[in-house]
């Protein structure tokens, strides 16, 4: 099974910070983007992953950094003086001093580009941020550097695939998805066969096939992204 990787991290990171209320405030300083087509309706923005969405007044956001419990990484975070709420660049680092998160946020929701890395300094997600959910471009990749996946992220939920590939960069087929619905493959980095099934308005529904074994695959149902496990509840979206 397949659990999205920076949208949990981000949202986790934010929600470990402060509690955050209110509207957002995002008026002109989103960072740029580049609007083209996908699909037949899907209007999305590419984020310049490069550059900071905005730029917070040093004299209103004070720094903070919190050790988490287990002391596995620090955590920087831009507070605004007057709120108390994330506002400016976001980091996490784990206890080896490797950086494993940088994001930002702004009036406390996510904005603009936000990446994961693995513990060798290789990004494991890249994604961008609107309003606090992942919009547009997220691209995953193998601790080698090499892509994963090009997906194109809708208000937190999967619209599209660009490409999907193994370790060694050979492309897969990663199925008929199409503005949020349709049939979904992913593979292994060895680029076998690792898991499918169906998607609807861009989230998980009906029956996924993971492969165990050769002949041999697990099946799990999906209910709007909900998945039901041993009498828990796990959400998945992507």
């Amino acid at each position: 099974m397949r659990c999205i990787c920076l949208i949990v991290v981000a949202i986790a990171f934010l929600n470990s910070c402060s509690k955050f209320s209110g509207e957002s405030k995002h008026g002109s300083g989103q960072g740029a983007v580049e609007q083209r087509s996908f699909g037949d309706s899907l209007q999305y923005f590419l984020c310049d992953t490069s550059a900071a969405p905005f730029h917070a007044d040093p004299d209103s956001v004070v720094t903070i950094v919190r050790h988490e419990k287990d002391g596995a990484r620090d955590v920087y975070t831009a507070l605004r003086r007057d709120t108390n709420i994330a506002h400016g660049k976001l980091e996490s680092y784990d206890s080896s001093g490797h950086i494993t998160y940088v994001g930002y946020a702004l009036y406390g929701k996510l904005v603009g580009p936000g990446r994961t890395y693995y513990p060798n300094g290789q990004p494991m997600t890249i994604a961008c941020y609107r309003d606090g959910k992942a919009n547009g471009r997220m691209t995953y990749f193998y601790a080698n550097g090499q892509k994963r996946e090009d997906a194109i992220m809708k208000d937190d939920r999967l619209w599209g695939i660009l490409g999907e590939w193994d370790s060694l960069g050979h492309s897969f087929d990663y199925g008929t998805l199409r503005d949020g619905n349709g049939m979904v493959r992913y593979c292994k980095a060895d680029g076998t066969l690792r898991e499918y099934g169906p998607y609807a308005n861009g989230l998980r529904n009906g029956e996924w096939h993971q492969v165990v074994g050769p002949g041999d695959t697990a099946i799990s149902s999906y209910a709007d992204g909900w998945l039901t496990m041993n009498g828990k509840r796990y959400f998945f979206a992507q």
